[in-house]
């Protein structure tokens, strides 16, 4: 590895220290632009966790109702009618 950054050095005419900082330089900036590429990510990821959550409270709100139209019609003596049989409906 030193002979490589010795090269390095000799062929753009600068100080093996200074190519070693430069490596530095540019591979805590590659560092940081992962990081902050991550962390954008994760908070996209925790803003459609919380959409999907809504989203599935609103969907069993709407299949709790639905069952209860459906135990109401059971209750009260009656068919439920599905939408492949005309529409949701109770015959009694």
């Amino acid at each position: 590895m030193p002979g490589i950054i010795v090269t390095v050095a000799a062929f753009f005419g600068i100080s093996p220290l200074r190519i070693i900082v430069y490596g530095a330089l540019i591979l805590s900036g590659i560092i940081g632009a992962i990081a902050i590429h991550h962390s954008i990510i994760e908070k996209g990821r925790a803003l459609e966790r919380a959409v999907m959550q809504a989203r599935d409270k609103a969907a069993v709100g709407q299949a709790d109702k639905a069952e209860a139209d459906v135990r109401r019609c059971y209750e009260q003596g009656g068919t439920w009618r599905g939408f492949n049989e005309g529409g949701p409906r109770c015959d009694r």
